[in-house]
């Protein structure tokens, strides 16, 4: 025998609910994408910061910038390693990600002297004279990010997928040794780590903001990993201007994901055996080609044994 018994977590809502909870993803986006903005700003002023340490008659340290060459690289293989660990769905995003990941790699050393002049003697060595550009890493790294969003049919695979950017931390060359090119070896490869944690944070929120969530459970998830990179970065940010970005891009995201788990509407199912997904969805929805979509809300271990108390869509 089957039964179900129906708990509502919310009785209200309707189009009314909906209106409002895509009012406030609205303006989620707008913090996140006004937080990148500066983010980008940021990474650009205290990179070439780095380089204006030296006078105008000294060559920049040959050791930071291959330092900072080697962050880059490395970045372009987290790019690389997060790409495959989705499966595909849009081919052309992969596409998009692998060329900007390779283009990465491969610029990686004159992207480490994104606004540096070479001296007029040899046309290699890099002097102090600023030409301040728009970092072309920082370009590139942001259209991979948000192209990584594309490859997957599901939006939360793509969103959980981005958290091994969001720990992304370049490692330092050990020295304990305090000289001016061990102070710029060390703020290159720093200013290249912070910058793509907290791009990929706040790309991998409006992932969020954009897509919603298939349960409660998921939506609970996400505003709990949220909230953790976001106080992590934060609590880091040596800037006044970048930590009150972050810190309303993560007020506009609470609100949105606190709304988004309320707003949706859901039952909890009671069984008294374990049941195959596609018998739930029948009797519940009357189309048993739901059953995958009560598998992956309640990631049951294998489709024809649900746990016998599950979260669905209120009918």
């Amino acid at each position: 025998r089957f039964s179900i018994e129906m708990e509502f977590a919310v009785e209200a809502g309707g189009i009314g609910g909906m209106v409002i909870l895509s009012m406030v993803a609205g303006k989620a986006m707008a913090a996140i994408d006004a937080a990148l903005s500066s983010v980008a700003a940021h990474f650009d002023a205290e990179f070439n910061s780095v380089f204006r340490r030296f006078s105008p008659l000294q060559r920049v340290p040959p050791v930071a910038r291959r330092a900072a060459s080697r962050a880059i690289g490395e970045a372009a293989k987290a790019l690389t390693a997060t790409r495959q660990r989705l499966v595909t769905a849009d081919p052309r995003a992969e596409t998009v990600v692998a060329r900007l990941a390779r283009r990465i790699a491969e610029s990686a050393p004159s992207y480490a002297v994104q606004g540096q002049r070479p001296n007029r003697e040899d046309g290699t060595a890099f002097v102090t004279e600023q030409e301040d550009v728009v970092s072309p890493f920082a370009r590139d790294m942001m259209e991979a990010i948000a192209a990584l969003a594309m490859v997957p049919a599901n939006p939360e695979e793509a969103w959980q997928a981005l958290d091994l950017l969001t720990a992304f931390t370049p490692e330092r060359t050990a020295n304990t040794i305090n000289t001016g090119s061990v102070r710029a070896e060390a703020g290159l490869v720093d200013e290249v780590g912070a910058f793509v944690r907290r791009a990929s944070l706040l790309l991998q929120a409006r992932v969020m903001a954009a897509s919603g969530f298939s349960s409660r459970k998921s939506g609970i998830a996400a505003r709990a990993a949220m909230a953790e990179g976001f106080e992590r970065e934060i609590a880091a940010a040596q800037s006044v201007e970048i930590e009150l970005a972050l810190t309303d891009a993560r007020n506009a995201m609470a609100n949105f994901l606190t709304k988004a788990v309320v707003e949706r509407k859901t039952i909890t199912v009671e069984n008294k055996v374990a049941l195959p997904a596609v018998v739930i969805a029948t009797r519940l929805y009357g189309d048993a080609n739901r059953d995958a979509e009560l598998v992956a809300r309640n990631a049951a271990p294998h489709p024809n044994f649900m746990p016998m108390s599950i979260e669905a869509e209120r009918v």
